[in-house]
């Protein structure tokens, strides 16, 4: 689950309560079976989620990408853009400030 795979529900558990009640209901409609419930309340989790995850603000270099940077501060292309008020990945330029959201690695528990 996209909750558990990204930390998600650790890292809310640590610093945000009503984000962890949040992915709590969308267990609770899952288990019951009310999979439309679950899945709005873990996008809407999911979307607000960018906001427990630590963050490094940077400024691009020439001939740097997105994707690069969202490998290299073990992120995504979509979390960057999210965390940046950006729709379209083209419109990270050199001299663009980013502010990158970084997940945590594979081995948080």
């Amino acid at each position: 689950m996209a909750v558990d795979q990204s930390g998600l529900r650790n890292l809310a558990q640590l610093k945000d309560t009503e984000l962890a009640n949040k992915i709590q209901e969308g267990d609770l409609a899952y288990n019951a079976g009310n999979f439309e419930r679950a899945y709005n309340l873990f996008r809407e989790a999911l979307d607000r989620g960018i906001d427990v995850y630590d963050r490094v603000t940077y400024v691009v270099q020439k001939g740097e990408y997105i994707t690069q940077l969202a490998r290299k501060y073990n992120s995504t292309v979509e979390a960057i853009l999210a965390a940046n008020g950006l729709t379209d990945a083209s419109k990270v330029t050199e001299n663009r400030i980013l502010v990158i959201p970084s997940l945590p690695s594979a081995e948080t528990p």
